[in-house]
Parts: structure tokens; sequence; C-alpha cells
């Protein structure tokens, strides 16, 4: 995503409800409520509004991250 403006707009949306700040995201029930245990210390939103495109899925899914939407469509289950 790095220097790429069009990567970056096709990876974010400017609709979401609710921010949270994590300091440490190795522990604390926050971490694990957004399944965002071991992800780089920030803001982040609680739920998202939009659809990541397949081919970011997969890359992510390449790269070994597990992909958690966070519109609210995703299942507790297949997580």
């Amino acid at each position: 995503m790095k220097n790429s403006s069009d990567t970056i707009g096709d990876c974010t949306s400017e609709v979401m409800e609710g921010l949270v700040t994590v300091n440490d995201t190795n522990t604390g029930w926050v971490s694990r409520w957004l399944r965002i245990s071991g992800y780089v210390p920030g803001v982040y939103a609680t739920k998202v509004n939009g659809v990541l495109p397949e081919e970011y899925v997969a890359a992510a899914e390449n790269a070994g991250v597990q992909y958690i939407p966070r519109d609210g469509s995703g299942n507790e289950d297949d997580v």
C-alpha cells in the first residue's frame, strides 16, 4: 500500500462507527474483542462500512494475515 494512493483508496473507508485506542495489542479485552492481538498499537474502528476487494483479501491471506470483516457481516464462528 505504501506510496500507492489507488490502493489506499481501495482499502479504506470514510464511513465507520466507534473508535478505540490500543497501546498494547497483546493484552486487554479490547484487543481480544476486536481480534487484533499482535497488531500495531494505534487507533482502530469498531465497525467499518464497506467491503474489501477480493484481491486484497487474497493478498492478506497469502501474507499470513486472517482478514476479519469489520462491517458486521463476519461470522464469529469463522474466526
